[in-house]
Formats: structure tokens, sequence, C-alpha cells
């Protein structure tokens, strides 16, 4: 996930440069005369939306995409791996405890090699 997290990052960062340049644009627009304050507020404001709504249609798109790769090749989840990490742990417990009575030399079997 770490590209998406760039790529995401990437787009964030072109928005972030979109905005200084339409400010700077309707900057010079407003000084040649051809837009007025109040113009340049809600035409920022309507580009902004329609880079925001663009935005979250890339993010959504690119989640699916990549939630499709993952399951073709089969990876496991984060749940599936939290779920076999913790079945590991219980038989690493249980090898222990089964070593551990191997170890100890049951005091039955003392009495009947005496016999």
């Amino acid at each position: 996930m770490d590209a998406l997290d760039k790529l995401l990052n990437l787009a964030v960062g072109a928005y972030d440069l979109t905005r200084e340049k339409l400010e700077c644009i309707t900057e010079e627009m407003i000084r040649r005369g051809e837009m007025s304050q109040d113009e340049r507020k809600k035409y920022i404001e309507d580009l902004l939306k329609r880079i925001d709504v663009s935005k979250k249609e890339l993010e959504a798109n690119l989640e699916t995409f990549v939630k499709d790769a993952v399951k073709k090749l089969s990876v496991p989840s984060k749940a599936d791996f939290e779920r076999l990490q913790a079945e590991v742990e219980s038989l690493k417990k249980e090898v222990k405890q089964l070593k551990a009575r191997k170890k100890k030399p049951a005091s039955s079997d003392k009495k009947s090699d005496k016999k």
C-alpha cells in the first residue's frame, strides 16, 4: 500500500499546486480587468470543488483496483494474517507444554519400572 500512499500524496500535492496556480492566474486576470474579485473567488471555489470530486473518484477507483489486484493475487488480508499469527503462537505454546511434559518423568512410570 506504500505505492498507493505515494500516489495519493502526489495527488494532494498537485491539488495544492493547482490552487496556487489558479490564484496566480486569476490575480493576473483581475489586474487586466478580465475578472472581478467576486468572480475570482467563485471561479476558484468551483474549480476546486470539481477537482475534489475528481480526487475522490480517483481514490475510490484506486482502492477498488488495489483490492481487486490483491484478491486476484490471493494475498492474505491483514485479518487473515493476524488470525494465522495467533494460531502459530497458540501452537508454539502447545509444543512448549508438550516438550515440558516429555522432559518430566511420570511418577507412575518409575513405580512400574521397579516392579
